[in-house]
Order: C-alpha cells, then structure tokens, then sequence
C-alpha cells in the first residue's frame, strides 16, 4: 500500500544555543546548505531551495536553522543529520524538544475538501 503522506511537503526547524556562529555559517555554507554564509534576521531568505540559519531573540547566543520545503524523507534526515553535525561540532547544543517538535506542515493533505 502506498503511503499517503509520502508526498505531503514539510519543514524542519532546528534551535540551538551557544557555538561559535560564524564557524556555523561557514559550514552550513560549505555543505551547500546555505546560501550565503552568515546569520540572516528572523524570516529572511524562506521559501528558496536552501536552508536559513536565523537569528531568533527568544535563543540567546544561538539560532533557528530551518530547512526549506521537502517532499523527500530521505534527503530531508539526511541533510537535518548534517545540520546537527555541524552545530555540534562548532559546540552549540541543539533543544532537543524543540528539534522533534518542529516539523511543519500543511494540514489540508491530511483531510479530503
């Protein structure tokens, strides 16, 4: 049986705090992650094909990293896996109940209209 919600878009944020941001931007960016290597405001640079590494003023000395819209399961924990990596490896600590709670998506593929 296929599944139904294989194809329903969606987005994941990651919070971290602490780390050393710009060596963040650098990585993501090396990784072809994001677009330009730096920290954008809140909301700046969504809906591209790229991640966005955010400031956020509810995370101190930290950011909101959110991915853009997937449809691919694989490729969507593939890339949140290098994400991961790279805020870990630069020593930022990612809020574990906000990085299983944030994943986004449309309810209107959940019910017929």
């Amino acid at each position: 049986m296929d599944d139904p919600l294989a194809s329903v878009p969606f987005n994941l944020e990651i919070e971290f705090e602490g780390g050393d941001l710009v060596a963040v931007a650098r990585d993501l960016y090396v990784e072809r992650l994001i677009a330009e290597p730096r920290q954008d405001l809140y909301g700046e640079g969504r809906g591209t094909d790229f991640w966005t590494f955010e400031k956020d003023s509810s995370i101190k000395g930290g950011g909101l990293i959110v991915s853009p819209t997937f449809r691919d399961r694989w490729n969507a924990w593939e890339q949140s896996n290098k994400v991961r990596d790279i805020v870990r490896r630069h020593g930022g600590r990612i809020r574990a109940a906000r990085y299983i709670g944030q994943v986004k998506f449309n309810l209107c593929y959940l019910v017929q209209v």
